[in-house]
C-alpha cells in the first residue's frame, strides 16, 4: 500500500448511531485526494479486511459489545 504524502494525511469523522443488528444506511461518501483512487473502506489501518456495508453491527464480534467502528480508507496512487 502506498504511503500517503504528508500533506494529505487527515483525519476524518463521520459519526452515526446504528442500532445493534442493522446495517449502516448512511454510507460515508467517497474521499478524494488528487493523484490517488479510493479503493474503499477497511476495518484496520492496514487495510486488509474490506468492509461491506452489507454487514449488520452484529456480524462484527459477537463475543464483545459493540460501541464503535472505525474505518479506513485505501489508497492507490494513479
Amino acid at each position: 500500500m502506498p504511503e500517503l504524502p504528508k500533506q494529505y494525511k487527515t483525519e476524518y469523522y463521520y459519526i452515526d448511531y446504528v442500532e445493534y443488528g442493522k446495517t449502516i444506511e448512511n454510507i460515508p461518501p467517497e474521499p478524494t485526494i488528487k493523484g490517488y483512487k479510493f479503493n474503499g473502506w477497511y476495518t484496520e489501518a492496514d487495510c486488509i479486511n474490506k468492509w461491506n456495508f452489507e454487514n449488520t453491527l452484529s456480524q462484527l464480534d459477537k463475543d464483545e459489545d459493540f460501541n464503535e467502528l472505525c474505518l479506513y480508507a485505501k489508497w492507490i496512487k494513479d
